[in-house]
């Protein structure tokens, strides 16, 4: 009977556990989505498209940011990463221990991203649109060559250009990490890491940074 309650209890422990962690990831994905659509984009604009799942195939694009895990940080990396010398937050990955075992934890076991669902986004007056990561290449080329109108075919079929590609979320304590890019053109698009931190129940943004643009 002991073991049968001990059973029951820890079922119910690791149950609650993921419920909470997925309400976390899309409470944050949500927040970066908005964000993107709030800030740079004046126009009318009624969907957006989130790949399924995403496929790290641009692994370079995490290499400077793996050195803010490191235990001494290169001074090139805080004058690339920090351009805008914001000496606070400089000074909390040199201090704060859990800021650089978050990213670590990403990086080191960049893998298994989440299949995407929609239905969870809280996004506003926008809708969803998904399609698989080679479905949207299949758009942009044909072998090694790039479809001339690609994303005049991706706009006419979805009805938008918008084009999200959502890591998964690491989290430790108050701290979280992932990796989001989105593309809207052949010379339109961008690439981030963001670190979160929940400050009263709510996840802020603690530091952006902008690996890649185009």
């Amino acid at each position: 009977m002991i073991r049968l309650s001990i059973v029951i209890i820890v079922l119910f422990i690791s149950s609650f556990g993921f419920t909470q962690s997925k309400t976390d990831d899309y409470e944050i994905y949500s927040s970066i989505l908005n964000r993107v659509i709030e800030d740079w984009f004046d126009g009318p604009l009624n969907s957006i498209i989130v790949i399924e799942k995403y496929d790290n195939r641009y692994k370079q694009d995490l290499s400077l940011i793996n050195d803010l895990s490191k235990d001494t940080i290169h001074p090139f990396t805080f004058d690339w990463l920090f351009k805008y010398r914001d000496t606070t937050i400089q000074n909390r990955f040199k201090t704060d221990n859990k800021l650089k075992k978050v990213v670590a934890g990403l990086i080191q076991d960049f893998n298994n991203h989440p299949k995407i669902d929609p239905s969870l986004l809280y996004l506003k007056e926008i809708e969803v649109e998904t399609m698989t990561l080679d479905k949207f290449y299949s758009f942009l080329h044909r072998g090694k060559r790039y479809r001339k109108n690609a994303w005049e075919k991706i706009k006419k079929k979805y009805g938008t250009d918008l084009v999200f590609q959502l890591s998964r979320v690491n989290y430790l304590d108050k701290y979280a990490s992932f990796y989001y890019s989105y593309h809207c053109g052949g010379l339109c698009g961008s690439g981030n890491f963001v670190i979160m931190e929940k400050i009263q129940g709510k996840w802020k943004i603690l530091k952006s940074f902008e690996l890649w643009v185009s």
